[in-house]
C-alpha cells in the first residue's frame, strides 16, 4: 500500500476512536442479549472512497452501493454489502469498472450514549473489467471497524473502515472507508402498556379464636397442674469438705469444725444429698499403720456429724486411703501438713417450681 494511504488510514482510524470516546459521559456498558433489542433487516445506501494497492496501478476512486442486513436481538448483524466505481489508471485513462460483493458478521462491541463502535469480519470478491467482460476476478479476507451514530431507534449514521487482503495469486491489500445511512426495517421498542387493575374485592378473614390456657400455657414452656401453670427447672449447688489433722492425729481441731459444721448445714438443707467422706495421711510411719490412721480420721468426722449436727450415718460413707493420695510432696513439712486430711465434695440437685401468668 501507498504510505500516503496507509497514513490516510491510520488518521481515520485515530479520529474515529477518539470521536468515540469523547462524544458523552454516559455510562459505558456491553450490549447483551437481556436488552432484547428488536431484531430485523436493515438498508443501508453507502458512498466512499476506494484506497487501492499501489500494485494495482489504479487510481483511488468513489464507491456507492447498498448493503442489506439481518440484526438480531444480540449484538450480532450479518450483512451483504454491494459497491461499485470506476477503474482508472494514474493516467486517467478508463479500465472499466470495479465491483465489489462482501459478506461479514458486524459485532457491536458497546454502546457509549448514541454511538455504537463494532467490529466486522468477513469475506469479499472483487471484480475488474466493464459491463461486458470481467478482466479480472479475486477473493479477499475482510477484516475492519466501525460506528453507528444513532438518531432513533430506525436511522442511523454509520461510517466503516474496511481492510481487504486478497487471497490466491494476488496479494494486494485494499483499504475501503465509507459512510452510510442505516434504516432498521424491523419492529422497534414501543413504552410498555400500563396493565389495567381490576379491583377485587377481599375476602373478610374471620377473627382467630382466642388460644386456651393450656395453649398458653405450652408456648410459655409450661405445663398445666390443677388451675396453675407451672414451670419446673433443675439446679445444682455444691459444697465441699477439707479437715486437716496434726501429726499421728485422729481429732478435729476446733479451727476446722467450721468446715464440718458447712458440710451439715449442706445436707440439713438438702436431706436427699449423701457424702462419701476420704481419710488421707501423710508418708511418715508404715502403709499398714498409715491406712488405719486415715480410716480413723474419717471415723472421726462421720462420728461429728452424727452426734453433733443430727446426720444420719446411713447417709455418710466413710473410706481411709492411708498415704496412697498425696496432694503435695512428702518431702517437705508443708507438703506433709497438706496430705493429712479428710475431704468430701457434694452435690445436690434442686427442682424448683415456678407458677407462671398467662392468662
Amino acid at each position: 500500500m501507498k504510505p500516503s494511504l496507509l497514513s490516510r488510514s491510520i488518521c481515520v482510524g485515530i479520529l474515529a476512536a477518539a470521536t468515540s470516546l469523547s462524544v458523552s459521559a454516559e455510562t459505558f456498558k456491553y450490549p447483551t442479549i437481556e436488552d432484547d433489542r428488536p431484531g430485523g433487516f436493515t438498508l443501508t445506501p453507502l458512498v466512499g472512497q476506494y484506497n487501492l494497492d499501489g500494485d494495482r496501478t489504479l487510481d483511488d476512486e468513489t464507491y456507492f452501493g447498498f448493503g442489506v442486513g439481518y440484526r438480531f436481538s444480540d449484538p450480532y448483524m450479518v450483512e451483504f454489502a454491494y459497491t461499485t466505481a470506476d477503474a482508472k489508471t494514474k493516467a486517467g485513462a478508463d479500465q472499466g469498472d470495479i465491483k465489489q460483493y462482501r459478506l461479514e458478521m458486524l459485532f457491536d462491541v458497546a454502546e457509549y450514549g448514541n454511538w455504537t463502535p463494532y467490529l466486522s469480519l468477513g469475506g469479499a470478491r472483487t471484480e475488474f473489467g466493464n459491463n461486458v467482460t470481467v478482466i479480472d476476478d479475486e477473493g479477499a479476507m475482510t477484516a475492519g471497524f466501525g460506528t453507528r451514530y444513532n438518531f432513533s431507534e430506525r436511522v442511523a449514521l454509520r461510517g466503516d473502515a474496511r481492510y481487504i487482503k486478497a487471497v490466491g495469486d494476488s496479494k494486494a491489500a485494499d483499504v475501503l472507508l465509507g459512510l452510510g445511512l442505516q434504516v432498521f426495517l424491523g419492529e422497534t421498542s414501543s413504552a410498555p402498556v400500563e396493565p389495567e387493575v381490576v379491583a377485587v374485592a377481599q375476602p373478610v378473614a374471620e377473627k382467630p379464636a382466642a388460644p386456651s390456657f393450656a395453649e398458653l400455657c405450652a408456648q410459655a414452656g409450661g405445663s398445666v397442674e390443677g388451675s396453675d401453670c407451672v414451670k419446673k427447672s433443675l439446679s445444682t449447688e455444691r459444697v465441699n469438705l477439707n479437715v486437716q489433722f496434726e501429726y499421728n492425729s485422729d481429732k478435729v481441731v476446733t479451727d476446722y469444725m467450721s468446715e464440718v459444721q458447712k458440710l451439715a448445714d449442706f445436707m440439713s438443707a438438702y436431706p436427699s444429698s449423701t457424702a462419701v467422706i476420704e481419710g488421707h495421711t501423710d508418708s511418715t510411719g508404715s502403709d499398714v499403720y498409715n491406712q488405719n490412721l486415715s480410716q480413723r480420721r474419717v471415723n472421726e468426722v462421720v462420728r461429728l456429724l452424727s452426734t453433733n449436727f443430727n446426720i444420719a450415718a446411713d447417709r455418710l460413707s466413710a473410706i481411709g486411703y492411708g498415704e496412697t493420695q498425696p496432694i503435695a510432696s512428702n518431702d517437705t513439712a508443708e507438703g506433709r501438713a497438706q496430705n493429712r486430711r479428710v475431704v468430701a465434695s457434694i452435690t445436690a440437685e434442686i427442682e424448683e417450681t415456678i407458677t407462671l401468668d398467662v392468662k
